[in-house]
């Protein structure tokens, strides 16, 4: 195929401002991306000043930073800063590519630290799932300063399922760091069993199975042992993580 051919077919056709043709042409233009991203601008300049395309154009704009083809960021900043549906589809675009390499992208860590700051049910829920899909056991260490921001904020009080169980498949091998993060969480209020980030007794057991881990060492995790009892008795000062921890203990004594 001759590329530049082709290319100069494309510009005609998305020299519209028809938002329905539009919404066909950017697999194309990812494909175009590398060889003319410069003469893609005015394509960009339309998704981002037309919400409509937030969606499907945001890829193009996203991937144009994530590749260093935007290389002063002012495409990605001003796509983010135009909607919040801009904001949620660059972490779903950071949640595809964050281990895409096998290892950790820096940018695309730096896009999941960025939006920390929100609180609508949109970016709780793309938070949520991001850590359900692609946090495990043996990305740990990499993702913990993330996970120390984003233990403190309101998107894990409004969704803490998912982290919760991650950090019970990781309090054995990692229990300083699960009770660092366990510490600093809120869990004041008592979610509905209807909504999407429910919990029961996930805490409880989280504390627990940070106490064990630790207990295999006594002599070494004196102190950490002694922080973790610390926030099972403030667990036991809420009524509904009180009635929980009940139940564990229950189930502890009938093993």
């Amino acid at each position: 195929m001759d590329v530049d051919r082709a290319f100069k077919i494309f510009l005609k056709l998305t020299d519209t401002t028809d938002v329905l043709l539009l919404k066909y042409c950017f697999k194309a233009a990812g494909y175009f991306n590398k060889k003319f991203h410069s003469r893609l601008l005015s394509l960009m300049d339309k998704v981002i000043a037309n919400e409509e395309l937030h969606e499907i154009g945001g890829a193009l704009i996203v991937h144009s930073w994530l590749l260093g083809y935007d290389k002063t960021k002012e495409y990605y900043k001003r796509y983010i800063n135009s909607s919040q549906k801009a904001k949620v589809k660059a972490l779903y675009i950071a949640e595809k590519n964050l281990f895409a390499n096998g290892s950790i992208d820096k940018k695309c860590l730096d896009i999941l630290f960025e939006f920390l700051n929100q609180e609508h049910d949109d970016f709780a829920r793309a938070y949520s799932s991001i850590i359900l899909r692609q946090f495990n056991e043996s990305n740990f260490n990499d993702l913990f300063p993330f996970m120390k921001r984003y233990s403190k904020t309101v998107l894990f009080e409004n969704q803490p399922r998912y982290f919760l169980q991650y950090l019970l498949k990781s309090a054995k091998n990692n229990p300083k760091e699960c009770l660092e993060l366990l510490g600093n969480m809120k869990f004041g209020t008592a979610i509905s069993i209807q909504s999407r980030g429910y919990y029961d007794a996930e805490p409880v057991q989280l504390v627990l199975s940070i106490y064990s881990s630790l207990n295999n060492n006594f002599k070494a995790n004196k102190k950490s042992i002694e922080r973790a009892l610390t926030v099972f008795d403030e667990m036991l000062k809420l009524d509904h993580l009180r009635f929980n921890s009940g139940k564990v203990i229950d189930t502890l004594k009938a093993i």
